[in-house]
């Protein structure tokens, strides 16, 4: 090998030995950056256990979290899933032939021969008295009587004045536990059951569905609810008599006693008043412009009440609240051939009466107002969502009054008609007579006349020949 080769194999050697030194270098240098950027990294320590303070401060974060979702789960099990539950068992327990009735509540006893007499329907039954007072009574026996004897004066008063003022006092008797049905029967006992009746129900079923049955037993032209405590005044009918008056139409017509009207005399405790304002704003938003729905001092038409009546779901005290309401949702044109009304409402009136809080009341308010606020929720959902339907009842007796109206105009037409060609018939007879008197009278003066000119003729003859005569005797002369 010469020099010259030995020398580049000692250089060659060299620069591979200064490129593993500058990797070396690089890497080690890499290195010291890869710690000194470990180095500023935060270390890794095992967390601390949190104080108590610590988890109580998280807690309202965890709580705010929550919350929307608990509200909104809440909205919907109590406005969702609660009223389709409570819908269905209502439309499951909603009786299909209600109201039912008990053999036993279908006629009442008439006290002098112990005999008992079919009740009248207000359905298919027409008004044979002016007015019908309907009174449910729940373990009444000391308050009726008092009530009974101011409207009883006040009743017998009227009649005398206006003998048309015919009435009947059906007391609805809803199954007592004291001696109500007793006082009551004593009372028909005493005037008759012409003027006072007993409807005995079979079993308790609340003061709307007491009223309800009243009502559909009923003979008057008009129908007045009226409480067996007497806090309204009888002689306050002569006011809902005039609005009623003054509103009916073609049959139809409410007037409503008000406690609430700015000529209205009411005398009421103040939970009593409370409860009925808070009340009505829950009313208000089934029934529309009435002030007062819960006054027991009521009048309807017995159109009205034939079409209402037969509608009623509600048992309770709210029962007053779904009669109005049924009574907004009826058009009175589907009953009448008066088509021009289109849309007309069965009309309603409130009249200002006088009314006292009677003491003896066995009403718990607090309950009863709870009840009557979930009966009002009841009748806007039901209703809302067709569960409970409006049946009208085709009245047919109004049918058949027309049609006899009719048939009476056509026949009074005929009869007119009749009367006129009868007298067409008089005239021409009387024409022909005179005619036939006329001719005879031509016939005998044309018979007379010729008569006198046959005479003429005759003499003239006479008198010719009489001539000739001469003639012939001068001639012989």
């Amino acid at each position: 090998m010469s020099e010259n080769e030995k020398v580049k194999e000692v250089e060659e050697v060299e620069e591979v030995e200064e490129v593993q030194v500058f990797d070396e270098n690089v890497i080690v240098q890499e290195a010291d950056e890869f710690d000194k950027k470990a180095n500023d990294l935060p270390k890794r320590t095992k967390p601390k256990a949190k104080t108590q303070r610590q988890q109580k401060k998280e807690i309202p974060k965890i709580r705010k979290n929550i919350a929307p979702s608990l509200i909104l789960y809440t909205i919907i099990f109590y406005f969702v899933i609660l009223p389709g539950l409570y819908l269905g068992i209502q439309h499951y327990r909603t009786p299909k032939g209600w109201p039912t009735w008990d053999q036993s509540e279908l006629s009442f006893k008439n006290p002098s021969d112990n005999q008992y007499y079919k009740f009248p329907s207000l359905e298919e039954d027409p008004a044979t008295v002016f007015l019908s007072i309907i009174v449910p009574a729940l373990n009444e026996e000391k308050r009726l009587p008092k009530m009974f004897q101011d409207a009883y004066r006040y009743l017998e008063e009227k009649e005398k004045i206006d003998p048309e003022f015919t009435w009947e006092i059906i007391f609805v008797d809803d199954y007592s536990t004291d001696k109500t049905r007793d006082v009551i029967m004593k009372l028909a006992e005493e005037h008759t059951t012409n003027k006072i009746r007993l409807l005995p129900l079979a079993k308790w079923c609340g003061k709307g569905c007491a009223l309800q049955k009243g009502m559909l037993k009923a003979r008057g032209k008009y129908l007045l609810i009226a409480d067996a405590d007497g806090a309204s005044k009888m002689h306050d009918l002569d006011r809902l008599l005039a609005k009623m008056k003054e509103i009916e139409t073609e049959g139809f017509g409410i007037a409503l006693g008000s406690r609430t009207q700015t000529d209205a005399v009411a005398e009421r405790s103040v939970i009593r008043k409370f409860l009925m304002d808070a009340f009505h704003m829950l009313v208000s938003m089934v029934v529309h412009h009435i002030e007062d729905t819960q006054c027991g001092f009521k009048l309807f038409s017995r159109e009205a009440a034939k079409q209402i009546m037969p509608n009623i779901k509600i048992r309770g005290f709210a029962m007053d609240v779904e009669m109005l309401y049924i009574a907004q949702h009826i058009y009175i044109n589907d009953f009448t051939s008066n088509y021009y009304k289109k849309n007309t409402h069965i009309p309603i009136a409130e009249v200002g009466i006088v009314w006292n809080e009677i003491p003896g009341s066995k009403v718990n308010l607090l309950k009863s107002s709870i009840k009557m606020g979930f009966d009002i929720i009841n009748i806007k959902l039901n209703y809302l969502f067709d569960i409970w339907e409006i049946n009208l009842i085709k009245d047919q007796s109004r049918i058949v009054k027309e049609k006899i109206e009719k048939e009476i105009e056509i026949d009074k037409e005929i009869e007119n008609g009749d009367e006129i060609k009868e007298e067409i018939d008089d005239k021409e007879r009387v024409k022909e007579e005179n005619e036939q008197d006329l001719n005879q009278n031509n016939n005998s003066n044309e018979k007379e006349k010729g008569e006198e000119e046959k005479e003429i003729e005759e003499r003239k003859v006479e008198k010719e020949q009489e001539k000739v005569i001469k003639n012939e005797k001068k001639g012989e002369i």
